[in-house]
């Protein structure tokens, strides 16, 4: 306690009080004027509510002397490190941050400002890595600089990235498909026309010729190169279509045999085929068609990803449960799916490629030998069942594909049905109307259809063939028509033909038959829709199917 003043004796002072109790005794006469206790129990409150602000963050605090070892580590330091306080005071900073050094020597010259030192790799006491923001203050003080370091944790921001990263890939991959699917439908109809056009002569002309005739072998190449070419624009529509497949309940066993009865007849000698079917497969909702498609392009690049060595491709069908919602590129709810898979012991792939694989003409196989579109049907026609694809590849340990499909629910179980034998159309001079505006398809179609045994007129202009149905509407027994015609569609020729004509028989060709076109025929009233190019003995048979009142397939 501090003494009063006794003017009588003459100024006292306790010892151990020194200047501090001058400066109170001088100060005290003042009124208004703060003591120097005062001012220290203020500093003492000031350090601590400092020590609180700094304990309360949350971001990591932490303060090194001029030796870079630690004299502050705030509790958000020892969350983020994963170290007590106790454990990190006095140790060096570089136990943190390894590339400290570098950037307190960037910082050393400044002085009280705050500065941003970017991002770092920061390591917790057990040695895992995590990604930081870090900015520093530093304070020059006579016996050196003072320096604290502000660290923010990147780990949940790196995460939130990546996945924006990841939906922005899936929206530049959904827009690159909508524009291949924009651009197959372009071409689709007036290369559909050409190649029908192409394929239906060859095989008029192959009609015309005897089997041994010479000219038959270089028809045969045409056809076969045609084929090629429909088969191209086939695939491109597969994946870019927005048709909703045909689904019905189905075995999915009755599909593998099927595909593999054809890949068997093509399989290199060098190449062991093996088929592992579980005795337990529920029933799924899928369009047989397309499955066999996707499971025979799964099993061509398998072929050509051993290539030239000898090895093994492995169908596998089998139940299985989903419990993860991302799984590298599958993308299915948690439950029970059937999963068919195709694994090969061939080159296997590395990260990058197995990220393009499914981009559409992406291929790395040599010019010439490849299209690029083999797995982008299969993504398409598993995005169109519902279901997912899984990847998994090594290189020199080759790949395995799994077709993940969703369980029908309560769906019967699938009947096999035996393939019915073809039908022999022959005509018995029934009146065919045939539209198109390909001049070179409606002649093909009248040489086809004549030699069938119907009568046949055919129109590349949409108002002469109404002007002759208004003038004998009861003289047709079948509209064909194209939907996409020059200034004019194909439906509102079957609406109005339906007009003059109730009852008249309808059908609609086109190279590119979305849903909606599908639906917007049948409400016309169209029958059947017929997908070009089609060969010439199919045309025949739907049209014999029509006019006899069956229907078409």
């Amino acid at each position: 306690m501090l003494r009063r003043h006794n003017p009588a004796k003459g100024p006292s002072v306790q010892p151990g009080f020194g200047r501090l109790q001058r400066a109170t005794k001088r100060t005290a006469t003042r009124p208004g004027r703060p003591s120097r206790l005062g001012a220290v129990h203020e500093l003492r409150q000031s350090q601590e509510r400092l020590a609180a602000i700094i304990n309360a963050s949350l971001d990591a605090i932490v303060c090194v002397d001029e030796s870079r070892h630690i004299t502050i580590f705030n509790p958000a330091a020892a969350a983020m490190f994963d170290c007590a306080a106790a454990q990190a005071l006095g140790s060096p900073l570089e136990r943190f941050l390894p590339d400290a050094a570098l950037a307190l020597a960037l910082a050393r010259d400044a002085d009280g400002e705050r500065t941003k030192m970017g991002e770092m790799q920061g390591r917790t006491r057990a040695g895992r890595s995590l990604p930081v923001a870090v900015h520093l203050s530093v304070q020059q003080r006579s016996k050196g600089a003072i320096v604290t370091l502000f660290i923010r944790d990147l780990t949940a921001r790196k995460r939130i990235e990546t996945q924006r990263q990841v939906m922005e890939a899936k929206l530049r991959e959904s827009q690159k498909m909508q524009a291949i699917g924009t651009m197959a439908g372009g071409i689709a109809h007036d290369f559909n026309n050409i190649l029908a056009a192409i394929l239906g002569n060859v095989a008029l002309a192959k009609g015309d010729l005897g089997d041994h005739a010479v000219a038959r072998t270089s028809l045969m190449e045409i056809e076969k190169a045609g084929h090629r070419a429909r088969d191209l624009v086939r695939q491109i529509l597969a994946f870019s279509r927005n048709e909703t497949p045909q689904r019905n309940p189905v075995d999915l066993a009755d599909v593998v045999h099927e595909t593999l009865r054809l890949l068997r007849v093509t399989l290199p000698p060098s190449i062991e085929l093996k088929v592992q079917i579980a005795k337990q497969r529920p029933t799924v909702l899928a369009d047989a068609t397309q499955i066999e498609r996707a499971l025979l392009n799964l099993c061509t690049n398998a072929v050509h990803a051993i290539g030239a060595s000898r090895g093994t491709i492995t169908v596998k069908l089998d139940s299985t449960r989903s419990e993860s919602l991302l799984q590298e590129r599958r993308e299915t709810a948690r439950g029970d799916h059937v999963s068919l898979s195709v694994r090969d012991t061939g080159t296997g792939m590395d990260p990058p490629t197995r990220e393009r694989i499914f981009e559409p003409f992406f291929t790395t196989k040599p010019v010439g030998q490849g299209t690029g579109l083999g797995l982008a049907v299969v993504h398409g026609v598993m995005q169109a069942h519902q279901g997912s694809v899984g990847v998994q590849s090594t290189p020199g340990q080759g790949s395995v594909f799994t077709l993940y499909f969703p369980l029908a629910d309560g769906a019967p179980a699938a009947q096999h049905r035996a393939s019915e034998p073809r039908v022999t159309p022959a005509g018995h001079g029934q009146h065919v109307m045939y539209v198109d505006d390909d001049e070179a398809l409606v002649f093909l179609v009248q040489r086809a259809l004549t030699r069938q045994g119907y009568r046949v007129s055919g129109f590349t202009d949409p108002h002469a063939a109404l002007a002759t149905l208004r003038a004998h509407p009861g003289d047709v027994d079948l509209l064909l028509s194209d939907y996409n015609m020059p200034g004019y569609c194909g439906i509102d020729l079957l609406r109005e033909a339906r007009r003059l004509r109730p009852g008249l028989k309808l059908a609609m060709a086109s190279g590119y038959i979305s849903s909606e076109i599908e639906q917007r025929a049948k409400d016309e009233g169209a029958s059947a829709l017929i997908h070009k190019p089609n060969d010439v003995e199919a045309l025949c048979e739907i049209v014999h199917r029509l006019v006899q009142g069956n229907g078409a397939d």
